[in-house]
């Protein structure tokens, strides 16, 4: 791999820059701090673990240039730690960073022939003078949105150029869309300023010309997608203000044709724009309008629910609109209809039952609650919320013998300790432990069953034999780990024997440093919780058994277990 690096220089003090070829080149980005590599980033699309081929080969070869040897092709070197004394490698090098070369430059040159020789390269590379325009882009164009369009388009160019050749990630991506950053920050510094029609119209264009770049921009890190994302949030701060009317009508035009707009395809940002447009809508033709979008959009994912996961979801969606609508609207007469007739939505029954709850229509909240029950089985992870509703119902009546049967309910459905608790506090004393001694021997053979609720339960109520129980049913090292310190003042030798049969079978099971020092780690905690004898005998089963495995013996001499 080191003889594929074609470039390694430092930049500035203690940082790097290489090109790797692979696949196709790749750019290597190293930050060295107090003789260790402290951060590493490269271009390549590799996400199987936190270091790359090239990185490795990359800081192999940083390593052995700072120390002034030449990397040898045969050797494997994985260790990312490069020696760098910045002060002693000048001294006896007299290497300099490309930083200070080109500030040597500069500092010779006239303003004059710095402009001409720029102005040169700009002419002559299309692809330079492209990321220049981008990058110095004015912040405060012309107002038209023809003008916004072309200044985006323009600095969109030079990222859409390189993705010719493979999708942009990371720094790389940072750099080309740092013109659109500056552009949004113009929007907000105009919204700010009262110039409210104009800072829409920059984050309408923004949004409009950057969600195709998801095509060809890696948005891990979350790059493009906060574009976006600050661009709506503006607009949604834009549409909660007194706009002038001209400007309102022109915003929920745009946000009307948006939503309908192909790019959008596939992202919900279609329906933020309808949600815009509700923001702002104010007469009744307006309203109208919008319900008949929403309306068909309900009827089409109504249709198409049953064979796609995704078209159910949209059905809720628009549902949902729709009652922002009626509220926006003051149609609330039309507003209870439309929950009534589509409460087989679970959203919309969540409406409907907070709006009787409101009414303090508690009959009517326990008959639509047992109804969501029984209606959603297909939704069991909605269950709790139907039976909290019912909770609250009970707890209104006063009715013990009710909040007792939902809480247990709730509590062997979630395993929740909440719910425990809430449960422990509708008992007297004296019929609590009864109640316990059930609520564990439900865990232990019913339906509804959480491996972690027994342990809980025990910690709770103190129950420290059956918590030694359920972890010697468990004996595993994760297990132990969890529970030891509650179970070290009742149960310490029969702890460090599950301790011992446990790591001995690890150690036989797995090799390597990691490993090693996991068991030196665990060996230290026996010794922490009074268990010193039996570590000790581990100790020295690991030095004779494993006498063959050098880095297991290392480990435990640098962790002060072994002499």
């Amino acid at each position: 791999m080191n003889g594929h690096i074609t470039h390694l220089e430092e930049t500035k003090p203690d940082k790097w820059r290489a090109e790797v070829q692979g696949s196709e080149i790749y750019q290597i980005h190293v930050e060295i701090k107090e003789e260790v590599v402290e951060r590493i980033h490269c271009s390549c699309p590799y996400d199987y673990g936190p270091v790359c081929k090239h990185q490795v080969a990359v800081c192999h070869s940083l390593r052995m240039k700072l120390q002034n040897t030449e990397p040898d092709p045969n050797e494997h070197e994985t260790n990312v730690t490069a020696k760098s004394n910045n002060k002693t490698r000048k001294k006896s090098t007299g290497r300099k960073t490309v930083t200070e070369q080109i500030n040597e430059k500069m500092d010779r040159l006239q303003p004059g022939q710095i402009r001409n020789f720029l102005q040169d390269i700009l002419e002559d590379d299309r692809y330079h003078r492209s990321v220049f325009i981008a990058r110095f882009a004015d912040p405060d164009p012309p107002q038209t949105k023809a003008d916004y369009r072309k200044q985006v388009k323009r600095m969109l160019k030079p990222a859409k150029q390189k993705s010719r050749h493979s999708i942009l990630y990371g720094r790389e991506a940072y750099r080309y869309l740092e013109g659109i950053r500056e552009l949004l920050s113009g929007c907000e510094r105009k919204l700010n300023q009262g110039q409210v029609s104009s800072g829409i119209t920059a984050c309408q264009v923004i949004i409009e010309e950057v969600v195709p770049a998801f095509q060809y921009i890696d948005d891990s890190d979350g790059q493009v997608g906060y574009l976006v994302e600050r661009s709506f949030e503006l607009l949604e701060d834009a549409a909660g203000q007194k706009l002038d009317e001209s400007t309102r009508r022109a915003f929920l035009k745009d946000c009307l044709q948006q939503f309908k707009d192909e790019r959008y395809s596939g992202w919900d940002f279609g329906r933020r724009f309808l949600d815009l447009a509700i923001e702002l809508a104010r007469s009744s033709e307006e309203f109208d309008k919008i319900e008949d979008v929403l309306s068909k959009q309900l009827s089409q994912s109504r249709e198409d629910a049953d064979s796609d996961f995704i078209f159910g979801y949209n059905q809720e969606r628009h549902a949902e609109q729709l009652l922002d609508l009626y509220k926006a609207a003051g149609r609330e007469k039309k507003r209870l209809a439309f929950m009534e007739e589509n409460r087989d939505l679970s959203n919309i029954m969540e409406r409907l039952i907070e709006h009787v709850w409101q009414q303090k229509n508690y009959e009517s909240v326990e008959a639509y609650s047992r109804e969501a029950l029984q209606q959603f089985t297909s939704k069991p992870g909605l269950d709790s919320q139907w039976m909290e509703w019912l909770l609250k119902v009970a707890k209104k009546e006063e009715n013990i013998e009710k909040q007792r049967a939902i809480t247990e309910k709730l509590l062997l459905r979630t395993g929740k300790m909440e719910w425990y608790k809430s449960l422990k506090e509708l008992y007297g004393k004296k019929e609590w432990p009864e109640k316990t001694d059930e609520l564990l021997q439900t865990q232990q053979t019913g339906k509804w069953r959480y491996s972690a609720l027994i342990p809980s339960i025990c910690i709770e109520e103190k129950r420290w034999d059956e918590l030694f129980e359920y972890v010697k049913s468990n004996p595993s090292l994760p297990t132990l780990q969890h529970y030891d310190s509650w179970l070290k003042d009742h149960y310490l030798d029969e702890l460090m024997a599950l301790y011992k049969d446990a790591l001995l079978q690890y150690m036989e099971n797995n090799t390597g440093r990691k490993y090693y020092k996991d068991a030196c780690a665990i060996l230290q905690r026996m010794k922490a919780l009074g268990g010193s004898r039996v570590a000790n005998e581990i100790l020295q089963i690991l030095k004779t058994r494993y006498a063959n495995r050098p880095a297991l013996q290392d480990e435990l001499m640098k962790s002060g277990l072994a002499d």
